[in-house]
């Protein structure tokens, strides 16, 4: 049985006012086991820990020390080992002869409209939390969509929930 990962938006837990981003207990590339102490909390004087959902690798915090969180916000993405199952996998599409293929990104006097351009991390992220790439804003030099602007993106739908 071979072990997939799927990426993990860990939030703060749901609580009132605002709490601080205290201490970080692990680094961004670093492996960590189901349960690990991620990020601590200080809210109202009362310690609020993290915990890893699962065993995995801490890709990025999006909060640093002395940050102030709300309820439900954003702390950090993890890509956890999931069992292997009926994933998708991402293919590029295939090429027929004749197919008009869209304007390279280094010719920026090409109009551009009626397609998406997407980084291959930022297709590969979007694929993997269920993000509708036509949704998210490309901050690109030419627009393009790159995975900042999925993760933002995620970050606006998380924040707007509340």
């Amino acid at each position: 049985m071979t072990l997939e990962t799927t990426t993990h938006l860990i939030c703060a837990p749901e609580f009132a006012g605002t709490g601080t981003v205290q201490q970080l207990h692990a680094t961004p590339g670093s492996l960590v086991l189901a349960e690990a102490l991620l990020l601590t909390l200080l809210l109202d004087g009362q310690r609020i820990e993290i915990r890893a959902p699962g065993a995995g690798l801490v890709d990025r915090f999006v909060v640093e020390i002395g940050d102030a969180v709300e309820s439900s916000g954003l702390l950090l993405m993890m890509e956890v080992e999931e069992e292997d199952g009926e994933w998708l996998e991402i293919l590029p599409p295939p090429v027929v002869e004749g197919d008009d293929e869209p304007p390279l990104l280094s010719d920026p006097h090409v109009a551009r409209s009626g397609y998406l351009v997407v980084s291959l991390a930022a297709a590969q992220l979007a694929a993997r939390l269920g993000v509708d790439l036509s949704a998210v804003a490309g901050h690109g030099a030419r627009g393009e969509i790159e995975a900042p602007d999925v993760e933002r993106h995620v970050r606006d739908l998380l924040h707007a929930r509340r």
